[in-house]
């Protein structure tokens, strides 16, 4: 893998993103541990995406490619802004704290995750602008979701065949819970696959599962075999994994379609419901799986351990409400008490305001973009909405999954989508064409002429 990542360093830089985005769920797996680091009983893995995210770091760095010149909409910069002050906050509350009391080894890990999550965010959603680039991000996506659905099953064979789960391929993380993915039940597995634990899992799934649903009911035009195939394929997956994470957020994602489509959703809605029921009658053992993750769950260790982490992290921000304790301070267990425990009311709120204007600019601009050439473009504006609700609703019930970038590159998918449905953000010299994709595999003529050659090192064009 690292050679792989060093490969595309020096021959295709431009294909970083997508490997990023392709093993972002893969949080149980390490290129390389650290067992030095005297915060965590096992060590430190450093996962494929994280690797390839700071290739594509020093990529920037060395071809400038982000930084040629852009033509930006008002909403756009706006967001940028906010999530500049967010950060600016964030070293503030790191800064006044370290000078007070003193920073852990921890907390200092965690805001640099929070400073690579947030820099993943930004340079991200300006690549994702280019021509082509938001189809060829959500077919990534879409394979990774899949593939890791894919093994999933493959640790269940292993589970009822008997046969040893070759965790040395996926799960080799000596991070704190990674070893987390062998959880089992009366009589069944809890599927983890390529994450740490189930309910990272069912977080990272979520997200495709969201935006595939949301896509398919609203836009008759793109259901077509292979993304039925895909998402039916993953949303079963989702109900096998026995996470009330992932039950959680179907539920959520179920109530939001009703709300904002309910002459389409119901029937498709009534007819999952039904077959579900009858699941449940007619398999006890998924039965038991179900009631394990949901009406049972208040009796689970995890669930109590959660409630008094918020309850604690709470208690942390009344004693300084202002910036906060620093990242990491708090326990993540609810991401509005862990955030108002580590950046405090002004933090958190800018915070909340920078997610609530991508969500604002997605749905702005699908309004104005239903139909024309842009179709596809709004049914994703759409989907990457309602999975930002999910995943936000997730967050707030199980913590921020801040250490992965699943979050982070999909909110920059976000913003692209809204930057590219507003007709101002382009590339220098670049024309603004629907993205529709092709029998030859490519999304646009643009992107068809530049198939095959790196933009890195040849277009030299800086603001």
């Amino acid at each position: 893998m690292a050679v792989l990542a060093l490969y595309l360093l020096l021959r295709a830089p431009q294909r970083l993103p997508y490997f990023v985005v392709f093993f972002a769920p893969f949080s149980a797996t390490a290129i390389v541990n650290f067992t030095a680091l005297s915060y965590k009983s096992g060590g430190v893995g450093l996962t494929p995406a994280m690797l390839f995210l700071l290739c594509y770091f020093v990529s920037l760095a060395a071809y400038g490619s982000a930084f040629r010149s852009f033509v930006v909409s008002k909403g756009l910069l706006i967001q940028m802004l906010l999530i500049g002050v967010f950060v600016l906050l964030l070293l503030v509350s790191a800064a006044v704290n370290g000078l007070t009391e003193g920073l852990t080894p921890f907390e200092v890990t965690q805001t640099i995750y929070v400073l690579l999550g947030v820099a993943a965010t930004v340079t991200l959603s300006f690549e994702f602008c280019r021509d082509g680039a938001i189809e060829r991000c959500v077919r990534t996506a879409r394979a990774a979701a899949v593939f890791i659905s894919a093994w999933g099953f493959v640790q269940v064979a292993c589970y009822y065949s008997g046969v040893p789960y070759p965790s040395f391929l996926f799960n080799n993380s000596l991070s704190d819970f990674a070893d987390m993915f062998d959880q089992s039940g009366p009589g069944f597995v809890r599927i983890a696959s390529v994450a740490v634990e189930p309910s990272f899992f069912a977080a990272s799934l979520l997200h495709f599962v969201s935006f595939g649903i949301t896509v398919l009911v609203i836009e008759p035009r793109l259901r077509t075999r292979g993304w039925i195939a895909a998402v039916l394929f993953c949303t079963v997956t989702l109900l096998l994994c026995t996470s009330t994470t992932g039950y959680f957020g179907l539920a959520v994602l179920a109530a939001v379609l009703l709300i904002r489509f309910p002459v389409r959703s119901i029937a498709p809605a009534a007819a999952t419901a039904a077959l579900f029921v009858m699941a449940l009658v007619s398999i006890p053992k998924l039965a038991t799986m179900v009631a394990s993750a949901t009406i049972e769950k208040n009796q689970t260790l995890s669930y109590h351990e959660r409630t008094q982490g918020s309850v604690e992290a709470f208690q942390m921000f009344i004693e300084h409400p202002l910036l906060g304790s620093g990242w990491g301070a708090g326990t993540n267990a609810n991401a509005i008490t862990v955030m108002l425990a580590d950046v405090g009311v002004l933090g958190t709120t800018v915070f909340l305001i920078a997610c609530l204007a991508t969500l604002f600019e997605l749905q702005s601009r699908r309004s104005a973009n239903r139909t024309g050439p842009h179709w596809r473009l709004a049914a994703y504006a759409a989907g990457v909405q309602n999975a930002l609700i999910v995943a936000f609703a997730c967050a707030v019930s199980s913590g921020i999954k801040y250490v992965v970038l699943d979050d982070w590159w999909f909110w920059a998918l976000g913003i692209a989508i809204a930057s590219r449905l507003s007709g101002t953000v382009r590339l220098h010299g670049e024309m603004p064409s629907p993205v529709v994709a092709s029998e030859t595999g490519f999304d646009t003529l643009a992107d068809m002429a530049l198939a095959g050659r790196s933009s890195y090192p040849e277009e030299r064009h800086r603001i």
